[in-house]
C-alpha cells in the first residue's frame, strides 16, 4: 500500500510491502499503475485532515508520559524525558510504545537517547531492526551505539539529508559513525535530558 501526494503525483509513504516491490519515496505514481492493475498493490490519495487528527490523538498520548512534547511534522514529535535509568527507560519507552497502539491504533517506533539526532538515529534502528521490537534506546558512546552507527548512512538520518546528497555525496553515503561529534556548545540543552523519537505512518 502506498498514499500518494497531493493531485495523486508521487509515493509518499510506502509500506513494508510496496517497498519489496522497488518502489521508493518520490516514485511517480504512473510508473506504477502496471502493478495497479495487477491488484499487486493499492495507492490511496492523500488525506491531510485525517492525518491532522490522528497527530493530535497521537500528541494527546504522549503528553501523558511527559509535559515536554516537541512534534517535528506531522508524522514524527520529540518527547523529553529525565530521570530515568536506561533500565527503567527502556521499561517507560515499551509501555508508550504499546499505549500508542492500543489507544490509537497506529504502530509508531521509539528511539530514545541523550540527543535528538542520536534519538532520531536509534528510532531508525528500532524502526528497521526487528530484534528491537519498535524500541531502541541507546547512550551516546556506548559500543551498541558505535557498532550501529556503521550500519545506516547519514542520509538515514535526517529527512533533509536528501538535499546533501547531490551538494555531498560522499557524506550522504558514508556510516553514520563518521559524523562529526558537536561540541560543548552545540550539544547543550539536548544532552541534559532524553529525547524520543516517534516516527508514524498510516501506510506503516
Amino acid at each position: 500500500m502506498g498514499v500518494l501526494s497531493n493531485n495523486d503525483g508521487c509515493v509518499i509513504a510506502l509500506s513494508n510491502e510496496l517497498k519489496a516491490t522497488g518502489t521508493t519515496m518520490g516514485t511517480p505514481a504512473f510508473e506504477i499503475q502496471h502493478l495497479v492493475r495487477q491488484g499487486r498493490i493499492h495507492l490511496l490519495s492523500s488525506n491531510y485532515e485525517l492525518y491532522g487528527d490522528m497527530s493530535q490523538r497521537v500528541q494527546s498520548v504522549l503528553e501523558e508520559f511527559s509535559p515536554g512534547v516537541e512534534p517535528y511534522s506531522i508524522d514524527e514529535m520529540f518527547v523529553r524525558f529525565g530521570g530515568f535509568t536506561p533500565n527503567q527507560m527502556l521499561e517507560h519507552a515499551r509501555q508508550l510504545h504499546d499505549l500508542v497502539r492500543q489507544y490509537t491504533g497506529i504502530p509508531v517506533c521509539v528511539g530514545v537517547a541523550p540527543t535528538r539526532t542520536l534519538a532520531k538515529f536509534a528510532n531508525r534502528a528500532a524502526k528497521k531492526i526487528p530484534a528491537y521490537r519498535g524500541v531502541c534506546v541507546l547512550k551516546a558512546d556506548s559500543a551498541e551505539t558505535k557498532a550501529l552507527l556503521q550500519r545506516f548512512e547519514l542520509g538515514d538520518l535526517w529527512a533533509p539529508a536528501g538535499g546533501w546528497s547531490s551538494a555531498l555525496p560522499c557524506w550522504a553515503s558514508a556510516p553514520a559513525g563518521t559524523l562529526p561529534k558537536p561540541t560543548p556548545s552545540e550539544s547543550a540543552g539536548s544532552s541534559a535530558s532524553r529525547s524520543s523519537a516517534l516516527p508514524w505512518s498510516c501506510a506503516a
